[in-house]
């Protein structure tokens, strides 16, 4: 058969499972149809066309692909053979789909739960014999997975963030997989195994992962400034709770702290640019005659200390401290939510006014421009507008009934 027609074959057989959704008949296809020798190219066919697939229909043949396997309609080898040959695919998968890394990961940790990858008998793979949980449900063995192990150590030389997602999409179907109901034969053939519980299924996580030899920390640092916030998604996939032991909880608590530094320098970064942006604008205009510096903008919101002034056609947010209006003015100004007052009452602003504000001078001392605020008179303000609606309300004749929506026009 050749790999055209293997690929027809694949997109037959998925489209006859997603119109009947009958795995057992799905199943017999796969063992009349599918020659033995190419059962790793069958594999590798149909997680092509898994990724053809919008993202929200791909999880479909999943669970018909984990019946495959519980069944041993194809063998163990087959799914490494389609596997090692759908990673080493995996750069250029990317480029076409960017969450092909993710959902190849979530289909290699599901089957490996359902011991796609592993021989019939279990294999001879080291067992931690540390928990019940390591016996019951295969404790450090590798499940088969020796082929991943190989695969990321080629992926992240190439894509660090792109390996790691595609761990934590692995552990994370893993231990879905470990948590849900077996999808295969009935529950008395003896390989359909129960669910795990949550703590089973997070041990015998960590222990896959470090019979593979995955060192999910020394990825994240390989990704640079953002590899926090991956790491923590590897931890949680690979189940590490604060209460999982010391090692653990300073892990945690080092991931935390790197996300919260971070998160500061981004911080930082961005508070940095948007003030060399307002310096570039008002740089410009205090080289103007100050009768040309007045920009017209809207009030965007006030706190206890300033007004928040959004500039017209830029978006750019320019602050007017109190002390500086109360300075230009002569008088002191009380600030509410929705508005300012001078004290002698003779100016005021509501949130929502058109105002007109120039850039005064460059306060060194604090590090910030001062700025002057005058309303702009050639628009309504939103008190102008509320005062208008006053006087219109208050010339309505005494007695006379407004007239409803279905109130018949006399």
């Amino acid at each position: 058969m050749s790999a055209e027609n293997l690929e027809r074959k694949a997109n037959a057989i998925l489209g006859e499972f997603a119109s009947t959704n009958d795995m057992k008949e799905a199943t017999e296809c796969v063992a009349e149809e599918v020659p033995e020798a190419k059962h790793g190219e069958f594999v590798a066919a149909i997680m092509r066309r898994v990724l053809d697939m919008r993202p929200n229909q791909r999880l479909g043949p999943l669970g018909l692909l984990e019946y495959i396997a519980r069944v041993g309609a194809v063998p163990n080898t087959a799914f490494v053979a389609g596997f090692t040959e759908i990673l080493d695919e995996l750069t250029d998968l990317c480029i076409d789909d960017p969450q092909a890394n993710i959902f190849v990961g979530k289909f290699i940790g599901r089957l490996a739960a359902a011991g796609a990858f592993e021989p019939a008998n279990g294999g001879s793979g080291p067992s931690s014999g540390s928990t019940a949980a390591a016996s019951k449900y295969g404790g450090a063995k590798a499940r088969g997975l020796g082929f991943l192990s190989t695969a990321v150590g080629k992926l992240q030389e190439e894509n660090a963030r792109t390996t790691l997602q595609l761990v934590c999409a692995v552990f994370s179907g893993f231990k879905q997989g470990l948590l849900s109901p077996p999808v295969g034969p009935p529950p008395d053939t003896p390989n359909k195994p129960a669910a795990a519980s949550e703590v089973e299924a997070d041990a015998v996580s960590r222990g896959v992962c470090q019979a593979l030899g995955l060192d999910v920390t020394a990825l994240a640092k390989a990704i640079g400034d953002r590899g926090d916030m991956a790491l923590q998604s590897a931890l949680d996939a690979l189940g590490v709770q604060a209460d999982g032991g010391a090692r653990d909880t300073a892990l945690r608590d080092a991931v935390i702290g790197s996300a919260d530094a971070s998160r500061a320098r981004q911080k930082a970064l961005d508070r940095g640019i948007l003030f060399a942006v307002i310096a570039s604008l008002f740089e410009q205009d205090l080289a103007r005659e100050p009768g040309a510096r007045w920009r017209d903008g809207t009030l965007l919101g006030l706190d206890a200390n300033k007004l928040h002034i959004g500039l017209d056609g830029m978006a750019l947010d320019v602050k007017l401290y109190r002390e500086d209006l109360e300075g230009d003015t002569g008088t002191a100004w009380r600030f509410d939510t929705v508005s300012a007052t001078a004290a002698d009452e003779r100016d005021g602003y509501v949130l929502g006014d058109g105002v007109r504000v120039r850039v005064a001078r460059y306060d060194a001392v604090r590090e910030r421009y001062a700025l002057q605020i005058v309303a702009l008179g050639n628009r309504p303000t939103l008190a102008d507008k509320r005062r208008g609606a006053l006087k219109r309300r208050g010339r309505r004749r005494p007695g006379l009934r407004r007239r409803g929506p279905s109130a018949p026009r006399g």
